[in-house]
């Protein structure tokens, strides 16, 4: 069967998710490095190994950059020099990959490291990125140009108004705090109303800081905006140089390499 599909049920909404077959991979190609499609072969089983991580990221002890895992057990504290965005936190990991040998299929592990930024509210990774002493009133057009390339990219958490949830959405960009919207509802009509007067009027929520920017997360194409001082920056890796911290001998590399196959346990998966 070439199209699966199921409904799932999330915070009490109803999801349909279809899987359709993207592709037939041929892994008998994998007897042979010179044969057609063994590219194609190797990244498939190159990702069907790495199914094994599932059992650490359910657990919550490790998160996934790319097709790297990193262990969030016991990081390194790092506050790195020439750093603009404060206190860092290193944590170690594992990259895999597949390659044939004339003896057959061999797996490359190796330990690797990646520094990653500490959660803070956006308000503080506004202040600690552009070097400021205390957290703003408001930001000028340079200051709101350098937050937006800081925070391009990001996932933003946003709180949600009268819950304990929060909503997780890609950064869009940074608007004006008195940027309107539709609103619409069941028993009126469609109005404009800006984010303050909206948060006002259906939260009884004012403000504290109403000039600085908001929020736009999601689709460019859609107004989800949400005032800056209800949003966070979850941890996040960041490039920055750990050489210094990071530096071993061969004779303790090789250890760690051990010891991060161990935590991964590939002989003991059910995957």
């Amino acid at each position: 069967k070439e199209e699966l599909e199921d409904q799932i049920a999330i915070d009490g909404r109803n999801f349909k998710v279809t899987i359709k077959l993207a592709a037939k991979i041929d892994m008998r190609s994998l007897q042979n490095s010179q044969a057609e499609g063994h590219q194609q072969a190797l990244q498939c089983f190159d990702i069907t190994m790495r199914s094994v991580f599932r059992p650490i990221l359910d657990k919550g002890d490790a998160v996934m950059v790319g097709k790297r895992l990193y262990f969030s057990k016991q990081p390194m504290q790092l506050n790195p020099r020439n750093s603009n965005y404060g206190k860092f936190v290193i944590f170690p990991g594992i990259f895999q990959s597949a390659t044939i040998c004339r003896k057959g299929i061999y797996m490359n592990n190796d330990v690797i490291y990646k520094a990653f930024c500490d959660d803070k509210t956006v308000l503080e990774y506004a202040r600690v990125c552009l070097r400021l002493r205390d957290i703003p009133a408001r930001l000028d057009a340079r200051q709101v140009q350098q937050l937006r390339e800081e925070l391009k990219g990001l996932t933003i958490e946003c709180k949600i108004m009268g819950s304990t949830r929060v909503a997780s959405h890609k950064f869009t960009n940074l608007v004006a705090p008195n940027t309107t919207f539709e609103l619409t509802s069941e028993n009126e009509s469609p109005r404009i109303i800006s984010v303050a007067d909206y948060y006002r009027q259906k939260h009884k929520y004012k403000l504290q800081f109403p000039q600085m920017p908001l929020i736009h997360v999601g689709s460019s194409s859609k107004t989800m905006y949400f005032p800056i001082e209800l949003c966070l920056v979850p941890r996040h890796p960041v490039q920055c140089d750990i050489a210094d911290e990071t530096a071993s001998s061969c004779k303790a590399r090789k250890l760690k390499i051990i010891s991060v196959n161990e935590i991964v346990n590939y002989g003991q998966s059910k995957e």
